[in-house]
């Protein structure tokens, strides 16, 4: 091989003995015939198109996992308000109100859980 610089006989060393140039390939970068490295010019529109993609998949995780509680927040949701329709006692709304509290609404089930008889 020879020096890209050069032109000298470097074997198969990378750099060259004589001018010390890098002789190798480079993956993104250019060796100019001066032995400097030139680097690939910075491209905005590349970076926005990544940065647009790691949203677009965030956003839609997050809307996949927004969609999964609905599962078990409806039912729960519903279920809690026929019970409290149709409840003839506060005893009665106990076990769907803990479930109310964990699954759909902290406040909601705490109300639940509190009521007296007369409410």
């Amino acid at each position: 091989m020879f020096c890209k610089k050069c032109g000298k006989d470097i074997g198969d060393s990378l750099y060259c003995p004589d001018c010390g140039t890098y002789n190798g390939e480079t993956n993104n970068n250019s060796v100019s015939s001066s032995g400097t490295i030139a680097l690939k010019k910075y491209d905005p529109e590349q970076t926005v198109l990544v940065v647009a993609k790691v949203f677009l998949i965030l956003g839609m995780v997050m809307q996949g996992i927004a969609i999964i509680p609905l599962i078990w927040v409806l039912p729960v949701g519903l279920t809690a308000l026929r019970k409290i329709k149709n409840a003839n006692s506060a005893k009665e709304l106990v076990g769907i109100a803990i479930a109310s509290l964990i699954l759909v609404s902290l406040v909601g089930g705490i109300l639940m859980l509190c009521a007296k008889d007369e409410d």
